[in-house]
């Protein structure tokens, strides 16, 4: 309902998915000596879990450690996790992600589109590491939940898996999944809800209050292009820094 779309489209769009294990000691100190019946407990220090969070990433980006060919960002729109196992504790191998990211994000990459393209052909340059609390402006959540809990996450947003602390291996399984009216193309990096056609049509006005330049603009850009939700008018519009000349070629090309 999110991502719009019937049931027949999801049935097609969804044959096959990830199981991800992250057994205990996985990104801890020392973890080739961890012992699973050892006594003690393995801490993890901030200093220790800062050098683990400050490498995030998003999906997508070619190199041979994933198996993606270079030459294109594999990008998707949305990623949907499920918890296979009981996942109460942080440190236990738990997803991890930058609330607010994905429009960071999308605006760091609207600055600097030599970046966009430096991930496509070589499959490096994301701003993590040193960058990452000056990108950022809210802490990482740790993703815990029971068995079956589901977590859904836009395709733009940075993320990381927590050290695995715990006795206990982490189970979950990954789908990557893409609205009907995702063509491959780089826009939802840009404009990260643009492809989220229920979402828009439940939440017009999520993008809060606007100026008068910008309301006339959107204005402008909705007449012109009658059959594009508003709120991806809105999307394209904020992507493209208010321009809306160039925000009007972007939405030719999405309604062709």
């Amino acid at each position: 309902k999110l991502l719009g779309g019937d049931d027949e489209y999801w049935r097609s769009q969804i044959t096959s998915g990830q199981i991800a294990l992250r057994f205990p000691g996985d990104a801890c100190p020392n973890a080739t000596n961890y012992d699973d019946d050892d006594d003690d407990d393995v801490r993890i220090s901030a200093s220790h879990f800062d050098g683990v969070r400050r490498y995030w990433h998003i999906d997508g980006i070619p190199g041979e450690s994933n198996g993606l060919s270079y030459g294109k960002i594999h990008n998707f729109d949305c990623l949907c996790g499920v918890l296979l196992s009981d996942v109460q504790e942080p440190m236990s191998g738990e997803l991890c992600v930058y609330p607010g990211s994905h429009v960071e994000l999308a605006e760091y990459f609207s600055n600097n589109t030599h970046v966009l393209e430096t991930l496509r052909v070589e499959g490096k340059g994301l701003p993590s590491g040193p960058e990452t609390d000056a990108l950022f402006k809210r802490r990482a959540v740790h993703c815990l939940g029971k068995q079956g809990d589901v977590f859904l996450v836009n395709y733009m947003t940075a993320h990381f898996v927590a050290p695995n602390a715990s006795p206990d291996i982490r189970y979950a399984v990954y789908f990557r999944v893409s609205s009907s009216q995702h063509d491959g193309g780089n826009i939802s990096i840009l404009a990260p809800w643009i492809h989220w056609d229920g979402l828009n049509r439940m939440c017009p006005d999520r993008h809060g209050g606007s100026s008068h330049h910008e309301s006339d603009a959107i204005e402008s850009l909705s007449a012109m292009f009658p059959d594009v939700e508003r709120a991806v008018v809105m999307d394209v519009l904020a992507a493209c820094h208010g321009n809306s000349d160039s925000a009007a070629e972007h939405l030719l090309q999405l309604s062709r």
